[in-house]
């Protein structure tokens, strides 16, 4: 009897382990533009979709102006989490937070700046496969420069355009 029961545990655990129905593998790729503040940024990142419509976004960009014009790197990575109201499949609308963390490297001698935001806005998307999407959101950024500790807060907008494809 306590064969069986080992047994019937061991089989029940491999065909839970055997399920694919969640995968870590990005279902869907985008590349997008994003106007704020700081600087105009150009992002790549993946998606994953998520149980009940969610999806949560990872992103990395590069502020254009500063990073190619200027000379000094500004990088920003982002962590979106959407949620579509629309149950279409070609559209996409609904909320959506985004929280980024961007980091300004000067020239030498000067202090490094340090950039976190926590914005509230929607997303919007059309297409099949390959989507358009249009995003924007309004919140609470932060600016602090490293050597001396010092943080100003403010009120912050980003206005997004991009492309996704899913695979």
């Amino acid at each position: 009897m306590k064969i069986l029961v080992v047994l019937l545990l061991f089989l029940s655990f491999n065909l839970k382990a055997q399920d694919t129905s969640f995968s870590v593998v990005p279902k869907k790729y985008s590349i997008g533009t994003s106007f704020q503040n700081e600087d105009i940024f150009v992002s790549l990142g993946v998606l994953y979709p998520l149980k009940k419509n969610f999806t949560f976004e990872f992103r990395f960009g590069l502020g254009s102006r500063r990073t190619f014009f200027q000379q000094t790197l500004f990088s920003k990575t982002d962590l979106l989490l959407h949620y579509d109201f629309l149950k279409s499949t070609k559209w996409e609308f609904g909320p959506s937070v985004q929280f980024s963390n961007m980091s300004l490297a000067p020239r030498l001698f000067q202090p490094i700046q340090r950039y976190f935001t926590a914005e509230l806005g929607y997303y919007l998307a059309y297409g099949h496969k390959l989507k358009v999407t249009q995003s924007s959101y309004l919140g609470y950024r932060s600016t602090e420069f490293v050597p001396s500790k010092k943080r100003y807060w403010y009120t912050g907008y980003a206005f997004q355009l991009g492309l996704s494809y899913e695979l």
